[in-house]
């Protein structure tokens, strides 16, 4: 029997990797595969091949079966860890897989039970607190989001135990042959990572001994210990599970609401385990294929519309497929989407339509896979030595548009991406600053400027913004919206994660590094390298200073010295920087002098009456 179900799934194995003959029935993968057939549903492929295997009569996973139904979890967990050892997934066989499923419900009633006690009736635990975390001033901290479900008359209710976490971690991504249970265990842990997952106060800093202190440090490496936990089965049960099931957005969501407790950089090493492991796991493997292949089959019937309500019309079906079939498994459609527009780069239009309906998940993962894009290993210049390559190019404003047209992509993660570029001496990354900045803003610096843009630049706000903008009928809302998205991602967190005057040392600090380390077969695309970096430069410095009050922008500059001594920046560019500061303070100085010469006037008559008044006295 042994032998029987090894067999099987070595066979599932060499088809998942690609041996669609195996496939008993109807053809392979590459005669005209419908998503309408397979409703995008792997398992579906996999259920045929398990039923040619003999697997009911394996022993091995009926031994550990009935281990688990008995609860001997112990030797039920070391038998399973033996044949995952030996290439064998248990948990793909269904009697196993359903009686894991049982144990993890039957794990988590304690906590179902509280996060709705009334049903439908009234907002449950979760939904307080989502409300809690998203109103004005927000409520974070531990203390606040207990007192809040208080009032309500909730409970937080109890952790999830780390039997339950174990065997999950064994169910692994078959869980999605439940999906009913699988929406389940994502609440429970958004839950276990809101009350037992946060770090309620730091511990005490000072040198002597606290009485506090020792509990707050146990608390907080409690606390680690609980993230570690979530950030597991988010890694090795939620996201694999999710890619498995049926597409269905409302899990996406479910999903959502629980990853975006976590931080970016969180989220996105995440994602590079799921990628990892859906290269290593056959199951994933397939559906990422299949994914993959359904996208390219919609992406040959787009094409671009020069009129636009048309080329929306137009790519309103496509997009909805695409976005059916990137519910669960995002990150392969997304990376397939942006090689089209790298490879092709009269798509973007209609790509960035057909993106119009993407779930929150699958526009941080697209956020995600920018940043990969941009950080493989390729050549950024042509064979030529002189021009920028085209998928660069492309990939930049690919990214602009895709941050002005939709809010969901997070612009603070790739300010981050370009600071920490920036800081490496990646000089060509300018290029995706210049056109993120362009893009949201609208300020746009060119080198040829004709005479009558030299002289407005010269004048007022009102004639510097119909000569930097590059929309001018649509400057105003241009700026109102992503203008003010642009400054909110800079500011975003602490004062010393800002990322505005770190950005701007770092732009200005590469005209030197382009000069002195840039290594060029031509001296041509070394002073177009310059040219573009002054001009990111100054359009970087002028949405600074549109975008702040005086006050606070003279609150962000360090002082002359230490822009020129310290952090090594040209004295052009020191004064530039400087100079709605040093505009301001002459400013204040002509309005200080003027009021003294006008109570001067004003206390003149004041002065000769008293004069006259004592002389006449005198004369009496």
């Amino acid at each position: 029997g042994g032998g029987r179900g090894g067999a099987g799934m070595g066979g599932l194995d060499m088809m998942a990797r690609g041996g669609a003959g195996l496939m008993p029935g109807p053809p392979a993968l590459g005669a005209g595969l419908q998503a309408s057939q397979l409703d995008l549903d792997p398992l579906r492929l996999f259920e045929r091949m398990l039923a040619k295997a003999d697997t009911a009569c394996n022993q091995k996973l009926a031994l550990a079966q009935m281990l688990v139904e008995v609860g001997d979890w112990d030797h039920a967990c070391s038998l399973m860890s033996r044949l995952a050892a030996a290439g064998l997934q248990p948990a793909s066989w269904p009697p196993l897989c359903d009686t894991l499923c049982r144990v993890v419900a039957r794990e988590l009633e304690s906590v179902l039970a509280v996060l709705a006690p009334q049903g439908l009736r009234r907002p449950g635990l979760l939904e307080v607190v989502k409300a809690a975390r998203e109103r004005d001033p927000p409520a974070e901290s531990l203390e606040a989001l207990t007192q809040i479900a208080a009032q309500a008359g909730l409970s937080p209710g109890p952790p999830v135990g780390p039997h339950a976490t174990e065997v999950l971690l064994a169910l692994g991504p078959f869980l999605s042959k439940q999906p009913r249970l699988l929406v389940q265990v994502i609440r429970v842990m958004r839950h276990h990572l809101l009350f037992y997952g946060h770090q309620s106060s730091p511990p005490h800093s000072s040198d002597e001994p606290h009485p506090a202190s020792a509990d707050a440090g146990d608390a907080a490496a409690a606390a680690r210990v609980e993230l570690h936990r979530v950030e597991e089965v988010l890694s090795r049960v939620l996201l694999p599970a999710v890619s498995l099931i049926t597409s269905s957005p409302p899990v996406d969501l479910e999903l959502w609401e629980l990853l975006r407790l976590l931080p970016y950089t969180t989220r996105y090493r995440l994602y590079a385990e799921q990628k990892e492991l859906s290269e290593r796991s056959p199951y994933l493997a397939a559906a990422s294929r299949m994914a993959v292949y359904e996208t390219r089959k919609v992406l040959k019937r787009l094409h671009s519309v020069p009129d636009k309500r048309e080329r929306k019309d137009a790519c309103r079906p496509h997009g909805r497929l695409l976005a059916k079939i990137a519910a669960g498994k995002p990150l392969h459609v997304l990376e397939t989407m942006v090689q089209q527009v790298e490879a092709y780069s009269n798509q973007m239009e209609p790509i960035l339509d057909a993106l119009k309906y993407l779930t929150p998940f699958g526009f941080d993962a697209l956020t995600y896979t920018i940043l990969t894009r941009l950080t493989l290993d390729r050549a950024k210049v042509k064979e030529d030595g002189i021009n920028i390559s085209d998928w660069l190019q492309s990939l930049a404003k690919f990214t602009g548009a895709v941050c002005r047209k939709y809010t969901e992509v997070d612009i603070a993660a790739l300010c981050q991406f370009l600071a920490n570029a920036l800081r490496s001496a990646d000089s060509f990354d300018l290029l995706v600053l210049k056109e993120l900045v362009e893009t949201l803003t609208g300020i746009s610096i060119t080198s040829d400027m004709s005479d009558e843009q030299l002289e407005g630049s010269l004048g007022g706000d009102a004639l510097q913004s119909l000569v930097l903008m590059r929309d001018t009928d649509k400057s105003k809302k241009t700026w109102t919206r992503g203008a003010r998205r642009l400054l909110d991602a800079l500011q975003r967190g602490p004062p010393r994660q800002h990322l505005a005057l770190p950005l701007m040392l770092l732009i200005a600090q590469q005209r030197q590094i382009i000069m002195l380390q840039t290594k060029a077969q031509h001296i041509k695309f070394v002073v177009e390298l310059y040219d573009k970096c002054h001009e990111t430069t100054q359009q970087y410095i002028t949405f600074l200073q549109a975008a702040l009050s005086r006050e606070d922008y003279s609150k962000l500059l360090p002082s002359l010295e230490e822009l020129r001594i310290t952090y090594k920046l040209d004295p052009e560019i020191v004064y530039m920087a400087y100079r709605p500061v040093l505009r301001g303070l002459l400013e204040d100085f002509q309005i200080s002098i003027q009021g003294a010469e006008e109570g001067e006037i004003e206390e003149a008559p004041q002065q000769q009456q008293q004069q006259q008044q004592q002389q006449q006295q005198a004369e009496a």
